[in-house]
């Protein structure tokens, strides 16, 4: 008895059989590879809550360290912030003295005034001199006179 590999009889339980050993090869191999992706996931997920978990120890650490910052700034501004208080007061009071101060075309009329002040003592220094050389001779003359009686 020859078999034909064109047969209908032969072709079916033979299709059927290595259709059947392709579906279990197949199966087999996806259920290996289902059994690496649960263990892949399950890792990541394992990875992902430590990560959470030490994402909310940082955030809490952070948040303290930015308490303690805010502590220290407060503690160093506060005496800063007083001294540039009384700065400003100063700023303030000087700047109202300069406003206060005389312009320069008051000094200038001080300064003319001075220079007329000056010349006008001079001349009574001149009289004043003139003056005193009389009385100096009227004194000469009556000490001498004086001697004489």
């Amino acid at each position: 008895m020859a078999f034909d590999w064109h047969e209908p009889v032969v072709i079916i339980p033979t299709f059927a059989a290595w259709t059947g050993a392709l579906v279990g090869l197949l199966r087999w191999s996806l259920q290996r590879n289902i059994k690496d992706v649960e263990a892949s996931i399950t890792e990541a997920a394992d990875k992902a809550s430590t990560a959470v978990i030490e994402l909310h120890s940082l955030r809490d650490a952070f948040q303290r360290s930015i308490k303690e910052m805010d502590k220290e700034l407060v503690g160093r501004c506060s005496g800063h912030n007083g001294r540039l208080t009384d700065a400003e007061l100063k700023v303030e009071r000087i700047g109202a003295e300069i406003r206060n101060l005389p312009q320069h075309r008051h000094l200038q009329e001080v300064g003319e005034r001075i220079s007329k002040l000056h010349g006008e003592i001079h001349e009574v220094a001149g009289s004043l001199k003139a003056v005193a050389r009389s009385v100096d001779l009227i004194n000469e003359f009556l000490i001498n006179q004086g001697g004489k009686k």
